[in-house]
């Protein structure tokens, strides 16, 4: 469709009626609801498939926020949702470093990456899929 692709997005279903969007830059519209969305992300990107009634998929984009205030924000609304948290994970080297935070529930999984990159900036990654 030439709309989605205007906007840099492209989707198909396959033989099975599953739908899988692509997207270029994205102003993540299309990220489930449930989906905690970071505010304030430059340079957005998403991807999600739908399978069998199920989704899932990812959306990243760079941050100015500290890594503590973007899985702080992630806690609290996987908490809001009744979602536990499944791990915690940092690695750091240097002046840089990465987080990994994961939260679950019985009908859903959510996680977050935060890499610092230079400049005071961080890569956020989102994942989420239902289960």
């Amino acid at each position: 469709r030439y709309d989605e692709i205007a906007k840099g997005k492209f989707s198909f279903k396959d033989a099975h009626g599953n739908v899988i969007q692509l997207g270029g830059k994205s102003d993540l519209s299309e990220v489930l609801p449930w989906v905690p969305q970071v505010a304030g992300l430059s340079d957005t990107h998403a991807f999600q498939n739908n399978r069998n009634g199920k989704a899932a998929g990812f959306y990243t984009g760079i941050s100015t926020d500290t890594a503590e205030t973007i899985t702080n924000f992630v806690e609290a609304e996987a908490n809001r949702l009744g979602m536990s948290s499944a791990t915690n994970s940092s690695v750091a080297w240097g002046d840089k470093g990465h987080i990994t935070r994961t939260f679950s529930d019985s009908l859903r999984e959510l996680s977050v990456n935060v890499t610092q990159l230079e400049g005071g900036k961080r890569l956020v990654t989102v994942s989420y899929r239902d289960k």
